[in-house]
Order: C-alpha cells, then structure tokens, then sequence
C-alpha cells in the first residue's frame, strides 16, 4: 500500500500489490488486514508491482531441492503401492470378466428356459459352480501375484482345498477360529491359511 491523494479524502492508500488477497478478505467478510504502508512515486510503485511478480515467478518456476529430494523418497515409498494398485487392479478386470461371463451364462439360461424347463435348483447350482470356479481362479491369481510364503504353507493350503467341508471345520475348532461354523468352504481355506501365518 502507499499514501495517495489520488482519490477521495475517504481513500487515502492505494494498493500496490496483492488485490488478491484483499479479493479474498473481502469475500469473507474480514474487516481488517495488517499491510505494509510505504511512501513512494508512480514510477516506484509500478518498478515494485513489477520485481514482486518477478519474484513470484522465480519462486514458482524454480522447485526447491528439498523438494525435490522429498518427492524422490515419497515416489521411492509409494512406487510398491502402486505396483500392488496394479496387480489388483488386473485382478479386478479378470474377476470382472468372469462375472460377464456368468452374466451372459445366466442370460443363455433364460433363452433355453424357454426351449426347455430346468429346476431352479439345477439353474442355481450351475450359477453356483460359475461363480465359486470364478473366485477361486481369482484367488489363485492373487496368491500367484502376492509374494509366496514357505513351502509349508503352501502344503497347507493344497491340503485345505482337498479337506472337505466338516474337516476344515473341524481344523478350524483346534485353532479356535470363531465363527467356523457359519463359513463356507473358502473362508474356512482363507482363515485357516491366515492362522499357519
């Protein structure tokens, strides 16, 4: 701001640099702002509008290096994330295809229905078996995407797959998993791999 005599007796300074900010008080209906007063000539006041937009420009234009260090570690810490964005990311679309695929089964079956008459329970365990053989290759890509554990393990979870029902229940009671009673095949398989973990 600077001192003038430009204006009316009610307008004494004038702004020099930073109506933006006066824009700003102004739509949120701030009274006050502290400013820098200067006494000074046209000639020094527009010689100052003009090295404070250079200096704003030198500032925008050239990133400091703790920046750009910060950015390279921040990058360096995210990359793995993104990798993993990636990979569920494509399981996503293949699992996705799947349910097309299910979709468009479950749409063949309501073209034959009319040539021909299924159960509602033949129809479900169709659409069943699509869906379980649809999120088990799911799962298998995403265990073949995530690092492998040992080799243990991975005997385990053959085993588990093998097991039937009652049996993986029956695991899942010597490891005190709870809620083993209301859980189909692959949560028993899922929990009990978690638990040897």
């Amino acid at each position: 701001m600077r001192r003038t005599k430009a204006y009316s007796e009610e307008e004494e300074y004038e702004l020099v640099y930073g109506a933006d900010w006066c824009l700003v008080a102004k739509e949120l209906d701030i009274e006050k702002l502290w400013v820098w007063v200067f006494d000074m000539s046209d000639e020094e006041a527009a010689i100052a509008k003009e090295e404070m937009q250079q200096l704003l420009e030198m500032k925008e234009s050239q990133p400091s290096q703790t920046n750009v260090e910060t950015n390279t570690k921040e990058q360096e810490l995210i990359q793995p994330l993104i990798q993993q964005l990636n990979r569920l990311s494509q399981q996503v679309t293949v699992l996705s295809n799947k349910i097309d695929l299910v979709s468009a089964s479950i749409k063949e079956f309501s073209i034959n229905e009319k040539k021909q008459e299924f159960s509602d329970a033949i129809i479900n365990q169709i659409i069943t078996n699509a869906v379980k053989q649809a999120v088990d290759e799911a799962i298998n890509k995403m265990s073949e995407a995530s690092p492998k554990p040992n080799s243990i393990i991975d005997s385990q979870q053959k085993q588990y797959h093998v097991m039937t029902k009652k049996e993986l229940q029956e695991k899942a009671a010597e490891k005190n998993i709870k809620g083993r009673s209301s859980m189909n095949k692959n949560e028993l398989i899922t929990a009990l791999t978690k638990s040897d973990r």
